[in-house]
């Protein structure tokens, strides 16, 4: 192991902190380690800070617990980036858990059958090799989107690396009347979505995921600028692409700028993300929005621009209206069921923090 590196240290919040700071204060002796010690919830960590560590780390130490069965696991999402940068990765087996599917086969230490200090000496011994085979254990699945998740990934954590400066909280809160007071957003799409009913009831979050299960997945995300809506969005997408990787039977996330859409051309929705992604394909697309297996986060409406000329009738129109009836205009009522849901939630920006 290289004097420069560190050994990450990889725990659930809820039932891992005391087995990983025995863990970090037994080793500091003998190794470099980094664990985090921010007491914040996965699902507003806005930050890449894990996986920049990860990156700086010769190994990932996984203490396994009950809570990291978690989806929204810190661990599985560390697990996951380690996989991506083929990082040797050690399972610390504690309270008798069966390790995530994709290290299952990975040679693990065990602290519930035998002594803590001569688990620990099997760990510093398995730390020191100078040959480390444990990641050729470990099992990727087969997923023909793997490289495309892989990039953008890598394109989200360096988004994030680069805008977000220290912690925050975000807040959202739903707003059902929203979408009728911006009239940019067609009526009809909302009917076509099934959102009918008028509900004036604000319904408070303390994170975006909480909403999105809310409403079925399907939602339109609201705010002022520097509000935080890329960079939750960003977020957001990482935690998707990490359940893709370990099972590639979830949904597969495309993230697409609204503003690559010509609006003069007016291309179908299907047209345009084989555009803007070259790894997907049409004859594929199709199919799997058709049964709900794509989510779509399509960021920046507003950045279509306002109002403007079309180059062959020079008749008037806004290039919004023309996306989202683009969208609503789908002839497959299926995959009209699984589009992004359009019902308003509005972020809150809670501290000063450097935002997109």
């Amino acid at each position: 192991m290289n004097d420069s590196q560190h050994v990450f240290i990889s725990y659930a919040r809820k039932d891992g902190k005391i087995y990983a700071e025995k863990l970090d204060n037994d080793l500091k002796s003998h190794i470099k380690t980094w664990r985090d010690t921010r007491d914040i919830d996965p699902n507003q960590d806005f930050s890449a800070e894990l996986e920049n560590a990860i990156e700086a780390a010769s190994h990932v130490i996984c203490c396994i617990t009950p809570d990291v069965k978690r989806e929204n696991s810190f661990v599985r999402r560390e697990i996951g980036y380690a996989m991506r940068l083929r990082k040797p990765l050690i399972p610390l087996i504690f309270e008798g858990t069966i390790p995530p599917i994709s290290i299952i086969n990975v040679t693990e230490i065990d602290f519930t059958r035998q002594a803590w200090d001569q688990a620990k000496l099997e760990l510093l011994a398995r730390l020191q090799r100078e040959v480390d085979l444990t990641y050729e254990q470990v099992q990727i699945p087969d997923d023909p989107y793997r490289e495309y998740l892989h990039m953008l990934y890598e394109l989200i954590v360096n988004y994030l690396s680069s805008t977000v400066f220290s912690l925050l909280t975000l807040k959202a809160e739903a707003i059902p009347e929203a979408v009728e007071k911006r009239t940019v957003l067609p009526m009809t799409f909302f009917a076509m979505a099934g959102i009918e009913d008028k509900n004036s009831e604000k319904i408070h979050f303390d994170n975006f995921s909480d909403a999105y299960m809310k409403y079925k997945k399907r939602i339109l995300l609201l705010g002022e600028p520097g509000a935080g809506k890329t960079t939750t969005l960003f977020a957001f997408t990482r935690d998707i692409i990490v359940n893709r990787l370990a099972d590639p039977n979830y949904m597969l996330p495309i993230l697409v700028p609204i503003s690559t859409w010509n609006s003069d051309k007016q291309i179908s929705i299907t047209e345009w993300l084989v555009e803007q992604v070259a790894t997907l394909k049409t004859n594929d697309l199709i199919p799997m929005m058709t049964v709900g297996k794509v989510l779509l986060l399509l960021d920046g409406l507003d950045e279509l621009g306002d109002e403007r000329q079309d180059s062959e009738t020079n008749e008037k129109y806004d290039p919004r209206i023309r996306f989202m009836e683009m969208i609503a205009g789908t002839s497959s009522q299926a995959f009209l069921r699984n589009i992004p849901r359009t019902f308003a939630l509005r972020t809150q920006k809670c501290r000063d923090t450097g935002l997109a």
